[in-house]
């Protein structure tokens, strides 16, 4: 058993519960060894402690577990650092993802720009660790899982003599699922992977004692065209056939580039977005397990699961107990043992780990997959066939077993070079067959109640839909719970067209028809959050949501809408300056807003039904039904307790009132001369904001325009307010012809994203689109 002293460099982490777990799990071969955890957040990193130290007592395992902040203190006369850290937290690993997609790169953690960001950060620190390390451990040694770890352990490679091994997974798990999506069962292989890391392919692959790669070949043959197999999954096994040898996951940004692209910009959030909303549930199941004097960790709620970094604690347990083991390790190519690389690139290859140090013997037809001229690995001589990362002198703890690694790369001076590999020659992109269909367009419809997005394809298939709440930035609870409910809006219609088509599209466009876009920086708030937090792919059109339902009833998009729902809108647009089509200048637009001085809505019509009932009450006007009516509505005994529901603490507010809608609509209609006078009354609003927006427009109101009622009041199965309308509209705007929208206003709006995206509405694409029945209750208010 090892007695080490063992520094956990970001041993506050969110992976760290995971990590001490699996050292903890190796307890028996670390008896008497000490842990020192080191990171910046002190809360975090007593929790972690206090985990590990309940976990150790429970088990009975002798490993004392101490933390810090002080990373220099933390290092003191340790033998080992296990390092595991990430400068900037998730928040920079966004950045890392987002910044290279908005010059249309793939942003990736390890891989391209994204990844050289990440690696400067790493490297940054690492620089203070050593620094630290050479003054107060100078033999230590260092096991690294800080991404990526290909430049960070070459960074330490080419300019430092300290002895770094560096460990990823990813030869252990990239291929068993491959085989899965082939049909094959993966205890009935042999692959042995080999490259850099997270670029590594088969140089040994074998299946009862067969070629592999022919089997695979067969299995694509067959599962091909198999809709229930994932189409990523089938393109992973395409280009193992095509290069005859099985890729690292990570050969799809590579040969898949612009899917990839598009994938990513389809979603929601980058995978750093996804872990951060994770995180704060992460850390709550740890701090309930902290709470335990025996601890244990839920996978589904700890960061990638119950026993992470594992594979570094089983190098160290190789090699501090002098245990052999065969363990893919990141070191330099000393030897050759990777043909195609030069001796000092850090390459990933599986090596015989034991208390000598850590061999790699050149693995079978190991150069690049298509590399010509590739040396013989028979041909070598066995001096060179051997990557040797041993012993050096070194004072030991007590009690240690053997010395840590040494690495003998060729040491070189001044700035970091690059890697010295020779490019391989790799096959052709997968066939265009492979290609995701063509790309998708959104509307969205946000409102007061509710935010519905629906996709499309470009022939006008609808793929998906997504229904959420409020969507206004004006709504009390903060912008942000608008932009909350819109991206819910957005994610649940991607995700359901993903689920349709099984695989992400391009999206090219989206028109946002949202309410509480009323001002200049309304507009500019949503560009900003488009671009900035919600990071939407394509081009997109941002407008008021009265546009909406003016394309749902109108769909050349040229006339005004009139909008009744829990609010109201009015939005106008004219035609071209010069005629529809001829292309002289802008469509002119306009909506109402704050300029509705007079309410109108469900809310008015709540509003003052509850007026009249208050006057009817204290014998300031006339007695109305509406007072049974609006107590039975909201189940209250008399008028003071109803009053009190609107305007004390927490009233109901404007959602409130619109509850009220119906009932006024109900009783109006039953003859009450109150109820009659307001919905009359709203009536005659309506007619004359729809004037004025004609008038702001430039619609010529002396010829017949279409003027589109909506909304769910407008269209209730209570035509009290719809049929008011329309009287006053015969009086002011005799030309006007009223069309009640058949179609939602969500609907309009894909409607909207499809014309401006085509460049136009064919009527192909509109009747499918119309041809598509959606579940009514997708849009109920």
């Amino acid at each position: 058993m090892a007695r080490i002293k063992m520094a956990y460099v970001g041993g506050g982490s969110s992976r760290a519960a995971g990590t001490m777990a699996s050292f903890l799990w190796h307890g028996a071969q670390f008896d008497g060894s000490e842990v020192v955890l080191i990171d910046r957040d002190a809360e975090h990193l007593e929790l972690v402690r206090t985990i590990a130290g309940r976990m150790a007592k429970a088990q009975g395992v002798d490993v004392t577990v101490t933390a810090t902040t002080d990373q220099r203190a933390g290092l003191e006369d340790v033998d080992a650092v296990l390092s595991s850290y990430r400068p900037g937290g998730f928040e920079m690993r966004q950045q890392d993802e987002l910044i290279p997609m908005r010059h249309g790169i793939i942003g990736q953690e390890t891989q391209g720009p994204g990844g050289f960001m990440m690696a400067m950060r790493s490297i940054a620190a690492l620089r203070t660790i050593l620094a630290d390390l050479e003054d107060v451990a100078p033999k230590a040694r260092i096991f690294n899982y800080t991404n990526p770890v290909n430049i960070v352990s070459q960074a330490v490679t080419d300019n430092t003599d300290w002895p770094i091994l560096s460990m990823c997974e990813g030869p252990m798990i990239f291929w068993p699922p491959l085989l899965e999506t082939a049909g094959l069962d993966p205890a009935r292989a042999r692959v042995v992977m080999a490259g850099v890391n997270h670029n590594c392919w088969s140089t040994e692959h074998t299946y009862d004692g067969e070629d592999l790669i022919a089997l695979l070949e067969e299995r694509y043959a067959a599962v091909a065209d198999d809709p229930a197999i994932p189409l990523w999954d089938k393109r992973m096994l395409h280009l193992a056939v095509a290069m005859r040898s099985i890729p690292s996951d990570y050969f799809r940004y590579y040969y898949f580039g612009d899917e990839v692209l598009r994938e990513m910009r389809s979603r929601r959030l980058t995978r750093a977005g996804v872990l951060l909303d994770a995180l704060p549930g992460y850390w709550a199941h740890y701090a309930e397990q902290a709470e335990s004097d025996d601890p244990a960790l839920d996978p589904a709620r700890s960061r990638g699961g119950i026993h992470e970094l594992e594979l570094a604690i089983d190098v160290m347990a190789a090699y501090y107990n002098d245990e052999p083991a065969e363990l893919p390790v990141n070191l330099p190519n000393a030897g050759g043992a990777l043909p195609g690389f030069d001796s000092d690139t850090v390459v990933e290859v599986w090596c015989r780990v034991d208390g000598l140090g850590c061999d790699a013997a050149p693995p079978a037809a190991a150069a690049a997959p298509g590399t010509r001229d590739r040396p013989d690995p028979r041909r070598v001589p066995a001096a060179r066939r051997v990557c040797r990362v041993a012993r050096h002198p070194r004072r030991r703890r007590a009690g240690a077993r053997g010395p840590p690694l040494r690495p003998q790369p060729r040491r070189r001076g001044g700035a970091l070079r690059r890697a010295g590999l020779r490019e391989p020659r790799l096959p052709p992109r997968a066939p265009p067959r492979m290609t995701p269909a063509a790309g998708w367009y959104l509307g969205v419809d946000a409102g007061n109640s509710k935010t519905v997005a629906v996709v499309a394809d470009a022939a006008g298939t609808i793929l998906g839909y997504g229904r959420a709440g409020r969507g206004d930035i004006y709504d009390p609870a903060g912008e942000s719970r608008a932009v909350g409910e819109v991206r819910a809006a957005l994610d649940a219609a991607l995700a359901a067209a993903v689920a349709r088509t099984g695989s992400p599209g391009d999206v090219l466009h989206t028109a946002f028809c949202l309410a509480g876009i009323d001002w200049d920086r309304d507009l500019e708030y949503w560009e900003t959050t488009l671009r900035g937090e919600l990071n939407w792919p394509g081009t997109w059109s941002i407008r008021n949501d009265g546009f909406a339902l003016l394309r749902a009833g109108a769909p050349s998009g040229v006339g005004v809408a009139l909008s009744a729902g829990t609010g109201a809108a009015v939005a106008g647009r004219g035609p071209e300056p010069d005629g529809p089509g001829a292309g002289g200048g802008p469509t002119r637009e306009w909506s109402a807003s704050w300029w509705i001085t007079h309410p109108i809505g469900g809310h008015a019509l709540g509003s003052e039904a509850l007026d009249a009932v208050v006057r009817a009450e204290l014998g300031l006007g006339e007695p109305t039904s509406l007072t049974d009516a609006l107590l039975e509505t909201y189940g209250r005994p008399h008028v003071s307790d109803l009053l009190e529901a609107f305007t004390g603490r927490r009233g109901l507010g404007m959602t409130g009132f619109a509850r009220a809608a119906r009932t006024v609509l109900d009783v109006a209609g039953r003859g009450d001369p109150v109820a009659r006078r307001i919905v009359e009354g709203q009536g005659r609003w309506y007619a004359a904001y729809a004037e004025v927006a004609a008038d702001r427009v430039g619609i010529d109101t002396s010829a017949a325009f279409d003027v589109v009622l909506g909304g769910s009041v407008l269209r209730s199965e209570r035509p009290e307010l719809r049929e008011a309308a329309i009287a006053a509209l015969a009086v002011r705007l005799p030309a006007a012809v009223p069309v009640v929208a058949e179609r939602p206003p969500a609907l309009g709006a894909l409607l909207q994203g499809l014309a401006e995206g085509l460049g136009g509405l064919p009527d192909d694409v509109l009747a499918r689109v119309d041809e598509q029945p959606l579940p009514a209750d997708l849009f109920l208010t």
